[in-house]
């Protein structure tokens, strides 16, 4: 009779334990649909994604394989079965598809990178980050490159660094919209460099400080990539959690802390990352408002400083296509400071103009992200060029 009830309440327990990690699950799912604006600490949630999915896996094989009432096997595959609406963004499984990232005719390569303000803050113990990043460019030679945190001189935006790349890459057109300051002399801020000409160029403010600097904006410039059609390029640098190198140390070793400094540091985090899941979907609710406008195809780059699975990355792709999902491998990493997941540079285009043919995130020390490369074949939909 004791083991009857010893392995009944175990059961329960066990139950129990499924319920509430169906529930992490649930509350994943919903993180990618309600916006912070109105549950403010739901995003939270979308940290955690990749682990409730595996969470929920091992929950199901566990009931699968010992229990003698298999019906509990429903609790965790309801719950894996919903997150097929968020599952396909965190792991790329095209390891065996062929990757094409070379360019060509009727071809676009694409490259976004965040490139941490070109080595600026690596000085002045290295001075070479700067020309390798070049180097990096130019080998990959990408038709249209847009970089955030790109460092830019106070009174000429083409020095140091932009007419090098143009020279060096053999870009026709660069664009440059500075979103901050480092001391007096440079701006950081988000640029695009293409090889097709701009026929028209504009940037919106996402964001806009107490002084009245705009240090978020979305950048939009449309290409004439052949003579009957434009493609519209949008790029944005969203909000950041605006943590020191400091604290994304401690956080990267917060398993070695004392615990209860844990749990009181872990409240200010809790309120500073919700107040940044707010901001950012003001941002992200602006920027897809400008986008739905768009009379062009689409290609959307930028670093987002959110998860597969998020508001920001559910509301931002909209109807678009994820570069990653279609091609990519693995969890797609792009962010270097943490492990593993921090995928949050991001490459979407319009399905109905663009094949993709090939798709890499190339791991580098030059930058704490790495950049995203996708390769395009441009697909025959009617003129974009209004006839005279």
């Amino acid at each position: 009779m004791k083991t009857s009830f010893f392995r009944q309440f175990t059961g329960s327990i066990a139950l129990l334990g499924s319920l509430l990690i169906a529930f992490w699950l649930i509350g994943c799912i919903s993180a990618a649909f309600i916006s912070p604006l109105h549950a403010k600490y739901i995003a939270l949630f979308s940290l955690t994604t990749p682990f409730a999915l595996v969470a929920n896996v091992v929950v199901f094989l566990f009931w699968l394989v010992f229990a003698r009432r298999k019906w509990r096997i429903i609790v965790p595959l309801l719950a894996l079965g919903f997150s097929y609406l968020i599952a396909p963004s965190i792991f790329g499984w095209h390891y065996f598809e062929r990757q094409e990232l070379f360019g060509g005719d009727d071809r676009l390569k694409v490259m976004s990178w965040n490139v941490h303000g070109m080595g600026i803050f690596d000085r002045p113990a290295n001075r070479t980050t700067d020309d390798k990043i070049i180097q990096v460019i130019k080998t990959e030679a990408p038709d249209i490159l847009c970089l955030s945190e790109f460092y830019s001189l106070y009174n000429n935006a083409l020095k140091p660094y932009s007419t090098a790349i143009m020279n060096a890459c053999g870009y026709k057109e660069f664009r440059f919209k500075a979103d901050n300051t480092l001391g007096t002399k440079i701006f950081l801020g988000t640029a695009i460099f293409s090889k097709f000409p701009i026929v028209k160029f504009q940037s919106f403010p996402l964001h806009t400080r107490q002084d009245g600097q705009v240090d978020v904006q979305l950048l939009q410039c449309d290409l004439q990539v052949t003579d009957k059609k434009i493609v519209r390029v949008f790029f944005t640098h969203l909000q950041s959690f605006l943590l020191s190198d400091g604290e994304k140390t401690y956080l990267e070793e917060v398993k070695m802390r004392n615990r209860e400094a844990v749990i009181k540091d872990s409240k200010t985090y809790v309120r500073r990352f919700s107040e940044a899941y707010v901001k950012r979907a003001i941002q992200t609710d602006t920027a897809a408002a400008i986008m739905a406008q768009s009379p062009y195809p689409m290609l959307l780059c930028g670093d987002f400083n959110d998860l597969p699975g998020s508001y920001t990355y559910m509301k931002m792709k909209g109807n678009l296509e994820d570069a990653f999902v279609q091609k990519g491998t693995g969890f797609g990493r792009t962010y270097n400071r943490f492990f593993p997941t921090m995928r949050i540079d991001y490459i979407f285009y319009s399905p109905d103009a663009f094949k993709i043919l090939g798709f890499r995130t190339p791991s580098t020390s030059l930058s704490d992200h790495n950049p995203v490369l996708a390769t395009f074949e441009l697909q025959p939909t009617p003129s974009t060029i209004p006839n005279k």
